[in-house]
C-alpha cells in the first residue's frame, strides 16, 4: 500500500520545470483573448438581444434577469485588462485568479443566450487551473521584478498543475464518451451507424440552411464499413482518455491521435473546435519548453546545409496503370520545389531493377519509397512522403502512432478498391510537361 502511495504522490508531484507551466499560461492566455476579441462585435450584439431569450448557466446563473449591455461589455473590457495581465505575468496572485472568473462569467453569459458550447469548457478549466497555480515564476514580469534566477530549477509546486491539466483534458473526452454510449444512441457508436446518422443529419441541416456540406461527406456515406472503424476510434479515443495518464508514451500517443480525431470532424463535418484544432489543449502532455530549442536547432541545420534541400532525393516507386496512383504522383511532384522526390513506375525497367535490387516483392498494389538506403512500403511509405512534404502534411505523420497492421489493413483494403474506383489506365503515362527531370522512367 505504501508502495502505492509513493507511486502516485511521484505521479502528481514530479519536478517539471518553471518554464513549462509558463508557456502553458501564455498559451491559454493568449488564446482567450483571441476569442474574445474576434467575438468582440457578436458579444456585444448578444447583450443586446430579447429578454425572453436569456436562460442563465454557469457563473451567470445567478442573474434573475440580464445584464445592460454597458455593464456586460465593461466585463468584457475589463477581462481584456485582466487577461494582458494574466498573459504577461503581472501581479499573478490576483489578476490570474481575476482572469480564470472573468473569463467563466463572460462564457457563461456568452451561452445563456444561445447553446452551450462544449468545446470551450476545457480552455476554461485550463485557465482555472493555471491560475491557482504557480505559473508566473517564469517569463513574466513577476519574475523580472524579483529577479528569480530558479526557472529552470525543477520543482514539484510546477508539476502537479501540469499534472491536473492533463487529468482535466482527459476526463472531459471521458465524459464526452460516456455521454455517447449512456445516451439514446447507445452502442450503435461501436458499428458506425450512430456517428453515420450524425453525420448524415449534420450535412442535411446544412443543405436546409443555405450551407454546403463537405464533399467527402457524400463518399464516405456509401461506405459504412468506413464509419464502423471511425466509430470505434471515436470510443476508443474518448474511453480510453484515462489511459493517457498512464506514461509518456501513452500521453503523447493520446494527444496525436486525439488532435487527429478533430482534424478529421473539420474535414468530415466543417465543425472546428479551434482550441483542440490549434494543439494548445493538448500542450500539457509535451515538454513544450523544448520546442523551441529543438525548432531553433533544426533551423541552424537548415542554414548550414544539413535541411531538407541536402538531402539526397528519395526514390517513389508507384502503379503507373492507377489513376489515382499518377494523380497523387503529380500532386506529390508540384508540390516538391526542392526536389526531394524522384519517380519511376514498377512496370518500368529501371524500377523493376529498383525492385531487384532492394529485394523488394514486385506488389504493385503496394507504394514503395527508397530513402537513404531503407525501404518503406505500404502505409508507412506514404506517411514518410507525407512528413517530408510542405505546409500542413507533416499532420499526417501522427498516424505513425497507430499500429501498423492497422495502418496497413487500411491501406490494402483501399489498394483492392482502387482500380474499381477510380479506374485504370492500359500504359503508364508520360511524365507531366516540365516534370521529366523528376522521372527516371
Amino acid at each position: 500500500m505504501k508502495k502505492i502511495f509513493r507511486q502516485l504522490e511521484f505521479y502528481w508531484f514530479s519536478p517539471m520545470p518553471a518554464r513549462r507551466l509558463a508557456l502553458l499560461r501564455i498559451a491559454s492566455g493568449a488564446f482567450v483573448l483571441w476569442y474574445f476579441a474576434t467575438r468582440y462585435r457578436l458579444m456585444s450584439s448578444v447583450a443586446r438581444s430579447d429578454a425572453d431569450n436569456f436562460a442563465p448557466v454557469g457563473l451567470a446563473a445567478w442573474l434573475s434577469q440580464p445584464l445592460s449591455p454597458e455593464v456586460f461589455m465593461g466585463i468584457v473590457w475589463l477581462s481584456f485588462v485582466f487577461g494582458a495581465a494574466y498573459l504577461l505575468g503581472w501581479k499573478f496572485r490576483f489578476t490570474g485568479i481575476g482572469f480564470a472568473l472573468l473569463s467563466l462569467f463572460v462564457f457563461s453569459y456568452r451561452y445563456s443566450w444561445s447553446m452551450i458550447y462544449h468545446d470551450n469548457i476545457a480552455v476554461v478549466l485550463h485557465v482555472l487551473i493555471i491560475a491557482l497555480s504557480p505559473a508566473a515564476d517564469a517569463y513574466s514580469l513577476d519574475a523580472r521584478n524579483r529577479n528569480d534566477a530558479s526557472a529552470d530549477t525543477l520543482h514539484w509546486r510546477y508539476g502537479w498543475p501540469v499534472r491536473l491539466l492533463c487529468a482535466a483534458t482527459a476526463m472531459t473526452y471521458f465524459v464526452a464518451g460516456m455521454a455517447k454510449v449512456l445516451g439514446e444512441l447507445a452502442w450503435g457508436w461501436t458499428d458506425g451507424s450512430a456517428l453515420r446518422s450524425q453525420v448524415a443529419v449534420d450535412a442535411l441541416r446544412k443543405e436546409l440552411l443555405g450551407e454546403s456540406a463537405s464533399p467527402l461527406f457524400y463518399w464516405l456515406y456509401a461506405h459504412g464499413e468506413l464509419f464502423l472503424a471511425m466509430g470505434l476510434f471515436t470510443l476508443l479515443v474518448e474511453l480510453g482518455a484515462p489511459l493517457a495518464l498512464w506514461s509518456k508514451r501513452s500521453r503523447v500517443a493520446w494527444a496525436l491521435a486525439t488532435w487527429g480525431m478533430h482534424w478529421g470532424i473539420l474535414l468530415l463535418m466543417g465543425i472546428s473546435f479551434r482550441y483542440q484544432l490549434s494543439g494548445l489543449i493538448f500542450l500539457p502532455f509535451f515538454d513544450v519548453e523544448k520546442f523551441w530549442p529543438a525548432l531553433r536547432s533544426r533551423w541552424s541545420a537548415w542554414r548550414s546545409g544539413g535541411g531538407r534541400a541536402a538531402e539526397s532525393p528519395s526514390i517513389v516507386l508507384f502503379d503507373g496503370v492507377c489513376n489515382f496512383c499518377n494523380a497523387s504522383v503529380r500532386f506529390i511532384a508540384n508540390r516538391d520545389p526542392d526536389g526531394v522526390f524522384r519517380f519511376a513506375s514498377q512496370q518500368s525497367p529501371i524500377g523493376q531493377s529498383l525492385l531487384q535490387a532492394h529485394r523488394v516483392p514486385n506488389d504493385e498494389s503496394s507504394i514503395v519509397l527508397l530513402e537513404n538506403g531503407r525501404v518503406y512500403r505500404q502505409s508507412a511509405a506514404a506517411l514518410r512522403i507525407a512528413r517530408r512534404m510542405g505546409g500542413l502534411w507533416p499532420l499526417a505523420y501522427m498516424l505513425m502512432v497507430v499500429p501498423s497492421p492497422l495502418r496497413d489493413g487500411v491501406y490494402r483494403w483501399f489498394a483492392r478498391h482502387r482500380y474499381a474506383w477510380f479506374g485504370r489506365a492500359e500504359t503508364c503515362p508520360m511524365p507531366p510537361p516540365g516534370m521529366s527531370m523528376k522521372f527516371l522512367d
